[in-house]
This record gives structure tokens, C-alpha cells and sequence, in this order.
């Protein structure tokens, strides 16, 4: 009797598994988040290649890499969340300066309105 502790399953391209796969990646869901991915996902990660370094590891075993790849990660979001900060900061900046200006355009019609009344 054959010992099937610890043995695999091996799975066919034809076998129930890969149908069930395929019939989702064609549904609209499936395509959807394909669009999804091409979109945000491919960008990030050749980013992460292209400029921090993930196009190979700096390190030798699986920890260490995990940890490279953590970093990457953390630095990539931090320079989101940077982003969104100044996005924020800039436009509270240029409706402070609008509001100024049209305060200003109120007071200069006011002065002109005193000014001609009398």
C-alpha cells in the first residue's frame, strides 16, 4: 500500500480545475479585474523594478527577500501617501488664494460703489 502522506495532487490542463479557471477569467468579473490589474498592478510592480531595485534579489534566502520585498512595498506606499498629502495641500493653497482674491475684487467694487455714490 502506497505511503499518501505528503504526496500531490497533480492536475491536467484538461481537468475540472483549469475549466473552472478559464470559464472565470472569460466572465465579466474575471475581466474586469484583469483590466484592474494591467492598470494598477503592472504599474507598480515595474516600478518597483525599474527603480527600487526588484528585478533581482539583493539578498539569498526566502526571509530576507521577504523582507526586501516588504520594504519595497513600504517605501512605494509611503511615496502614495506623500503624493496625496501634497495634492491636498496644494488644493487647499489655490482655494485659499481664490477666496483671497475675490475678497479682495469685493472690497475694491465696494470702495468703488461708496466712492461714485456719493
Amino acid at each position: 500500500m502506497p505511503d499518501t502522506k505528503g504526496s500531490r495532487i497533480v492536475t491536467h490542463y484538461d481537468s475540472q480545475y483549469y475549466s473552472n479557471a478559464k470559464d472565470w477569467y472569460h466572465s465579466k468579473y474575471g475581466k474586469a479585474l484583469q483590466k484592474l490589474r494591467r492598470s494598477v498592478i503592472e504599474g507598480i510592480m515595474g516600478q518597483a523594478k525599474a527603480y527600487h531595485g526588484m528585478a533581482r534579489a539583493k539578498f539569498r534566502g526566502i526571509n530576507k527577500v521577504e523582507i526586501q520585498i516588504l520594504l519595497t512595498a513600504t517605501a512605494l506606499n509611503l511615496k502614495k501617501m506623500v503624493k496625496m498629502l501634497d495634492t491636498k495641500k496644494v488644493k487647499s493653497s489655490i482655494a485659499e488664494k481664490i477666496s483671497y482674491i475675490m475678497q479682495t475684487g469685493y472690497n475694491i467694487f465696494k470702495r468703488l460703489t461708496i466712492r461714485f455714490a456719493i
